[in-house]
């Protein structure tokens, strides 16, 4: 390579080079072109990712079912079995990872300690039966929850009357950054 000074300037008057460095310089340059099409896909996919990212550890129901009890029991039903079959069904159904949580209510009637202890009794038979008999995982429990017949704040689903509120409500629940997964 030849060059003069102009100024404060170097300037290259005469360069020379091997075709391999021409052939290493197209590549980078071909990597350096975008179209159009690519930056919206890419755009895209980096928005998508964020919100992926976003959602980690936020959890979105993808199925509910509600188990119902007698007065005083903690007893399942053939009904409520073939109930909590389907629900375990729908959640080994799920590509990715899902919990179930498991929570357990009581009606008004009797004190307010015998029916939170009869609601995580049901709550215990619910996920007993679903861990030994439908085949779901300990790992794929959040904690149970005995309510008792304590109100719930923001409830989905409050109960209408007493015998809707002896019941055990089993929710799948997925990531909302996974949430494509529920619909595979």
């Amino acid at each position: 390579m030849m060059t003069m000074q102009e100024g404060a300037d170097t300037v290259a008057t005469d360069i020379s080079f091997k075709n391999s460095d021409l052939k290493t310089a197209r590549q980078i340059a071909a990597g350096l072109n975008t179209t159009d099409a690519n930056v919206e896909k890419n755009t895209a996919g980096i928005a998508a990712n964020a919100e992926r990212i976003d959602n980690v550890g936020l959890l979105a129901p993808a199925g509910r079912t509600k188990v119902f009890f007698a007065v005083g029991s903690s007893a399942l039903t053939a009904e409520s079995k073939q109930s909590l079959d389907d629900i375990a069904t729908q959640a080994k159904a799920i590509t990715g990872a899902y919990r179930l949580a498991v929570v357990g209510r009581a009606d008004t009637s009797g004190n307010a300690a015998a029916n939170e202890k009869l609601s995580a009794q049901r709550a215990a038979a619910v996920k007993q039966y679903l861990m030994t008999s439908a085949g779901i995982s300990p790992a794929n429990f959040i904690p149970t929850a005995a309510l008792g017949d304590a109100p719930v704040a923001q409830d989905p689903d409050p109960p209408a009357n007493a015998a809707e509120a002896r019941r055990v409500t089993v929710t799948i629940a997925v990531s909302k950054s996974n949430q494509t997964a529920v619909n595979k």
